[in-house]
């Protein structure tokens, strides 16, 4: 972006109204193998009306509404007690699709232009994100892991775990900035435990994020950048087409 001053938006209407939710979720929970796997399964399917929206303009946060947007998807998670004594597996997996159905009159990003979709109207920089998809909302969130426990003697216990999660991309700005988009990562953690039989006291060793990976769920444009946003002249400064 552009390091010149940005003009503020003297005309945008900073009003906004409760978001209203409509949908179902329908699902099953059953206990099989003879109560050693327990198994949970959802779909759902809801629409938003009026969505709350936090915005940044040059430092400064507001909320907006996008008038609708569609959120389906399906959640599956399974917890197994195995053969091996104080072996169990468990395991989760989300799919998740939220887009907005209508969202006219959204701000832009910082130096987008009109070949981007933006466009000035009112004097204000704005951009229609119908079909776009919602800010922070993965496709997919996947997990799985083990926790195993053995007894010590007579009188302790020896606990073990390890788990991996897993998120897909996503974008972290509410504009649609895809300079904002988080890409997929992955993270593991993991536990040694040592305590008393009864629960009574416990040491444990615990890691998270051993992969030692970094992530974000929300940004925003540098204040007071991109200026010319929605005008060719912004175009001309970045060498894209009008």
């Amino acid at each position: 972006n552009s390091s010149s001053v940005n003009l503020s938006l003297p005309n945008l209407d900073l009003s906004y109204k409760p978001q209203t939710i409509s949908g179902f979720e329908a699902g099953i929970k059953a206990r099989l193998a003879d109560g050693a796997l327990r198994l949970n399964a959802a779909a759902y399917s809801y629409k938003i009306k009026d969505l709350q929206v936090i915005n940044f303009t040059n430092a400064t946060s507001t909320i907006r509404n996008a008038a609708a947007v569609k959120v389906e998807g399906f959640e599956v998670d399974f917890d197994y007690r195995t053969p091996l004594e104080g072996m169990s597996l468990y395991g989760a997996a989300a799919y998740n699709k939220a887009s907005y159905s209508s969202f006219p009159g959204a701000p832009c990003y910082n130096g987008q232009t009109p070949a981007m979709g933006c466009s000035i109207v009112g004097g204000n920089p704005i951009q229609d994100l119908a079909g776009s998809t919602v800010a922070r909302s993965p496709k997919w969130n996947l997990s799985g892991g083990f926790n195993f426990e053995t007894p010590i003697g007579t009188a302790m216990k020896l606990g073990l775990t390890g788990g991996v999660t897993h998120s897909s991309s996503y974008l972290t700005d509410t504009t649609g900035s895809p300079f904002g988009r988080q890409p997929a990562y992955t993270l593991l953690d993991g536990s040694v435990r040592l305590g008393a039989e009864d629960d009574r006291w416990q040491l444990a060793l615990i890691g998270r994020n051993l992969s030692n990976e970094y992530y974000y769920v929300a940004s925003a444009d540098v204040p007071f950048t991109g200026s010319g946003t929605g005008t060719a002249a912004c175009a001309e400064k970045i060498n894209l087409p009008s």
